[in-house]
């Protein structure tokens, strides 16, 4: 249901037009017994967006939350959001390719290497081909909510909310971002330097000395 938008039940196929689907939980998938973390593995990496929610620590946020509890205010009314929204935005990101940049995709695909491998090291999974490919349709997003229609290397840090699923994970993923970013700006800044350089040859070339 959730990857292929369809079930099968006997001979019966139900298709499914899913677009969102919401879970929680009141454990750490990671916490549970090895046998039941395999069983699970798969349907937890079809969910995108994985945000652990730790109790309110700091005074003056315990002070907040009693203020309005206490009042009765217990959520903050979010902006509407409709179904054509939703298909709208989706639409846009998974038919087209905002991702136009040659280095900025070498970049992205630079961190997520770098990143996989120091989380292996440390005893965490390797990184699925599917978290691999929806952290890069993230990037579009960003983009467009930003009012761009295309990425920049400013979008490889909003990847965080779907490749980082703890602290250690955040921590190897900003290093992993740093280099990766440090090494494709690099590059795509000497690529416009020989741009410019041929250019200027070009003109050269048209000039005819008397």
């Amino acid at each position: 249901a959730l990857n292929e938008r369809r079930v099968q039940k006997g001979p019966q196929l139900i298709e499914l037009p899913l677009l969102t689907a919401i879970a929680d939980t009141n454990f750490h998938p990671e916490d549970l017994p090895k046998d039941r973390q395999k069983v699970l593995e798969a349907v937890i990496d079809r969910f995108l967006f994985r945000v652990p929610v730790e109790y309110v620590m700091e005074p003056q946020n315990r002070v907040q939350m009693l203020t309005t509890s206490l009042v009765g205010r217990y959520t903050t009314r979010l902006p509407d959001l409709t179904l054509q929204d939703i298909v709208l935005v989706s639409g846009v990101v998974c038919g087209m390719n905002l991702i136009r940049d040659p280095y900025l995709v070498e970049a992205y695909q630079d961190m997520t290497f770098r990143f996989a491998t120091a989380r292996k090291q440390a005893g965490g999974k390797w990184l699925s081909d599917r978290r691999y490919v929806r952290a890069a349709q993230i990037m579009e997003l960003n983009a467009l909510m930003h009012g761009r229609t295309e990425t920049t290397f400013e979008d490889l840090e909003i990847t965080r909310h779907v490749l980082a699923h703890n602290g250690t994970d955040g921590e190897l993923l900003r290093k992993a971002r740093e280099e990766a970013m440090e090494r494709g700006l690099a590059r795509s800044h000497r690529r416009e330097i020989e741009a410019d350089q041929q250019k200027l040859q070009d003109v050269s070339t048209k000039i005819q000395v008397p």
